[in-house]
Formats: structure tokens, C-alpha cells, sequence
């Protein structure tokens, strides 16, 4: 079965202009070869900005975090020596580039079953960074893996210190714990990770197995219960998000995931999965609503009307969207034009009390507002 590498890189992003080599590109300046790289990796559209990060580096040969930018898009091609290549470079330029040195670890961890250059990168990464928490866990899953519970340990309790808000090294601590006979102990830290991190289904896995050990099968019934839940969330977001990867010019790909963040209360990823998707497909008024209405609940009434002018005029008979833009409006202070968007949708829905109210407001507000 085929790993999947892990990129730890935060991608910023730009759509790609067809023909790279016109004249007209070829007078673009660094940062803006860079601004494409970026928006394209942002879109999985890896080829795209490879090749915009291999013409940038032309300009910048020096330039240590163009180099790991490209190999990110490497990984993400499955170019993996190329990816190679570029993150041994990048470490030549920067020595102290932790993600460079963690992302070598993983190729030759997961991929070339390296160990031993595995830590050795791993152990770099976190010289570089020592409140990195990304490293320090990967090389306690690879001593997990590798069946050494002391050195997994002690590397999660590291983590534990470096980074108490993490639920990653309770888990860790917990699995070695539980490996190692003590289930008492391994319980404790188990369910903290499971306070850190409620919508991880890894915790109460691990806290399930505990628990039949300990002798408590309900407990155990109800963990696994409530593991079983989340896990189905996180296969249905995984599915997703590769369907994303594999056509990231599907527009409807990216609102269903959108969709899907919105059901698991992710509403930073949700907002940019559907963000993505209407630069696609900028006629898709029930995407434009829901992104108008999120914004609201975000108090960002400007960033919602670029969203609900266009829902409205799209959803015409559509109470809610009608309203929502007289809310925005509200907000806005443009008293009138909320009056008026809060009469259409009670014309529309009814004798809502809610709607009923927010026209009161907005008169009101609309008459104090006279001079």
C-alpha cells in the first residue's frame, strides 16, 4: 500500500496563466513568479508550481526556502528523489531550516525504511526548532513502530513539555504506557489527550483498548462508540480531500469539501475550500450564501456582502438569503437597504418572528439615523 508523505508547509497560493514561457512572463518579477508558485500549490496544481519555483529560483540560485518550496511540490508530483535533491540543498543553504530537515526524515522513514538517517534528520529538525512539535512526534511514532517504548517515551514526554497544549504527546505517552502494561497510567494520559483534541478519533482508540484491559467494558463499549463516529468523519474529510487533490480545477470538489469542514465545525477550512471552489465557479449562489452567512457568524460583515449581494440576487425566492443580507447590511449601518431586504423575505417566508424583528431594528435604526 502506498504512503502518503506528509507535507509540513503551510502553502500559500495563485491560479496559473496558461503559457509559461510567453514575454509577457518572462518580464515577471521574483515576487510575483513566487505569488503564482504560491496560488498554485494552494489549488494541488503541483506541476504548475514547480515550475514557477523552478524559474524563481533561476532568478534567487541562493535562496534556501525556494528550494524547499520546490520540493514540496516534488512530493507532491511523488518525485521523490527530485524532493530529495532539493531538501539536501535547501539544508546546504539554511542548516537551521527545521521543516527541510523534518521532511528528509520522513522520505527516508517512510519511504526507503532509512531509520537510522531517519532520527539522525529528525533529531537536526528538532536542534533547529526545539519547540517544533512535528519532529519530536514522528520520531516517537518511528521508535513506536520500531517496537522501542523507552525511546518513544521519552521522546513524547519531550514533546509533552514542548508543547502541553498538544494532545500528540498524551497519546504518545499512553501508547507506550499501554504497550508496556500499565494501563492505569496509560488511561490518565490517554484521556487527556482526548480533552485536548475532542474531534480526534486516535485517543479514543487507543483509550477503548485501554479500558477492556482495565477491566471496564462499558467504558470501553462507549469509546469505541464514540471513536467508530469520529473515525467516519475523518475517512469522509481524507476521501475529500484527495478528490480535491486529484481534480483541484472541480469546483464542485471543493464545495463539497467545504461542506463537509462545515459539519465537523471547521470553519477556517471550510471558508477556504469554498473560497477556492467559487473562483471556479463564481454562479454558485447556495455556495455564495452559506460563505456570506459564515462570515457574518465571523462578525466580518464586509467579507460576507461580496458573498450574499450575489446569493441574494441569485436565490431570489429565498427568505434566508434575504435576510442574511439585511443583517449584513445592519451591520453595515446602511439602515435602509436593510429595511428593504427584510420586507422581501417576509414576503417570502412568512410571518417569521425572527425576520419580523430585525425589520423593527433596522426602521428604528432607520429613523434615528435621519437628521
Amino acid at each position: 500500500m502506498r504512503r502518503t508523505l506528509v507535507l509540513y508547509i503551510s502553502i500559500l497560493v495563485p491560479v496559473m496563466a496558461c503559457g509559461l514561457l510567453s514575454h509577457a512572463q518572462s518580464r515577471l518579477t521574483l515576487d510575483e513568479m513566487i505569488g503564482r508558485a504560491r496560488q498554485a500549490a494552494a489549488h494541488y496544481q503541483y506541476a504548475d508550481a514547480a515550475q514557477w519555483y523552478e524559474r524563481a529560483i533561476e532568478q534567487s540560485p541562493i535562496d534556501a526556502h525556494l528550494h524547499y518550496s520546490l520540493a514540496m511540490q516534488y512530493i507532491g508530483l511523488e518525485r521523490l528523489t527530485d524532493a530529495e535533491s532539493s531538501l539536501l540543498r535547501s539544508i546546504e543553504l539554511e542548516p537551521r531550516l527545521s521543516s527541510a530537515h523534518t521532511n528528509l526524515a520522513i522520505l527516508y522513514h517512510q519511504f526507503q525504511n532509512d531509520f537510522s538517517r531517519a532520527e539522525t534528520y529528525y533529531r537536526q529538525a528538532i536542534d533547529a526548532d526545539p519547540g517544533a512539535p512535528d519532529p519530536r512526534r514522528l520520531l516517537g511514532e518511528m521508535f513506536l513502530s520500531l517496537g522501542k517504548q523507552d525511546k518513544a517515551a521519552a521522546e513524547f514526554q519531550a514533546l509533552i513539555q514542548a508543547a502541553p497544549a498538544s494532545h500528540f504527546g498524551y497519546l504518545g505517552v499512553g501508547q507506550s504506557l499501554l504497550r508496556s502494561g500499565e494501563t492505569d497510567a496509560a488511561i490518565q494520559h490517554l484521556l487527556k489527550a482526548a480533552k485536548r483534541a475532542p474531534n480526534e478519533p486516535e485517543p479514543l482508540r487507543f483509550l477503548a483498548q485501554a479500558l477492556a484491559k482495565a477491566g471496564k467494558p462499558e467504558k470501553a463499549k462507549e469509546m469505541r462508540k464514540r471513536f467508530q463516529a469520529l473515525q467516519e468523519a475523518k475517512v469522509r474529510l481524507d476521501d475529500l480531500q484527495r478528490l480535491v487533490r486529484r481534480e483541484p480545477g472541480n469546483a464542485q470538489r471543493w464545495f463539497e469539501l467545504g461542506k463537509e469542514h462545515v459539519k465537523q465545525k471547521s470553519a477556517d477550512d471550510a471558508i477556504q475550500a469554498f473560497e477556492t471552489g467559487l473562483e471556479l465557479d463564481p454562479n454558485a449562489g447556495n455556495v455564495h450564501a452559506m460563505l456570506g452567512a459564515m462570515y457574518l457568524m465571523k462578525q466580518q460583515p464586509q467579507a460576507a456582502l461580496l458573498h450574499l449581494e450575489p446569493a441574494a440576487k441569485a436565490l431570489t425566492g429565498d427568505a434566508n438569503a434575504q435576510n442574511h443580507l439585511g443583517v449584513c447590511y445592519l451591520m453595515l449601518e446602511d439602515y435602509l437597504r436593510a429595511v428593504v431586504q427584510f420586507e422581501k423575505a417576509l414576503a417570502l417566508g412568512g410571518a417569521n418572528p425572527g425576520i419580523q424583528k430585525n425589520l423593527e431594528i433596522a426602521a428604528r435604526k432607520a429613523r434615528q439615523a435621519k437628521p
